[in-house]
């Protein structure tokens, strides 16, 4: 439990030094971002996606968006930059 946390934790360091950002600054940013997509998603899934499409819906759709912004991240050119050195 504690590396998971750690490791997600670390996403927003390393993807501000990745993209040459003051790593303070901008994780911060990138986390707040990230409460706020937390909250909203809680407040819209419980009580709104649950009981109109079911578990299992919500389940496969919540995958599919992990599956699409995986992909989006992995194709960002932040993510090349490092290539060409």
């Amino acid at each position: 439990l504690f590396l998971g946390s750690l490791g997600a934790g670390a996403v927003f360091t390393v993807t501000s030094r990745i993209a040459g950002l003051d790593p303070v600054a901008s994780g911060s940013r990138f986390y707040g971002y990230d409460l706020l997509g937390s909250a909203v998603g809680a407040l819209l899934v419980g009580p709104l996606l649950l009981p109109l499409l079911g578990v299992q819906n919500v389940a496969n759709a919540a995958a599919g968006l992990v599956v699409v912004g995986t992909v989006i991240s992995l194709s960002s050119p932040v993510w090349r930059m490092h290539e060409k050195a």
